[in-house]
């Protein structure tokens, strides 16, 4: 499963033996999300709920 949002993220989702992976790039940040328990499209959910995180000195 591929998704594309509105912000420019892209994220890959897939199954991976027993592991449910995200694979998600935004603005040239790379996270990996993986779970046990959750499904593709509740990983996909929150892969897709993630914010970059306030520049450095803008806090």
């Amino acid at each position: 499963m591929v998704l594309y949002g509105a912000d420019g993220c892209l994220a890959f989702v897939t199954k991976a033996g027993y592991q449910t992976q995200a694979h998600v790039e935004r603005d040239g940040t790379f996270v990996f999300l993986m779970s046990e328990n959750l499904g593709r499209d509740e990983l996909a959910t929150i892969a897709a709920r993630l914010k970059l995180a306030p520049k450095t000195g803008s806090i």
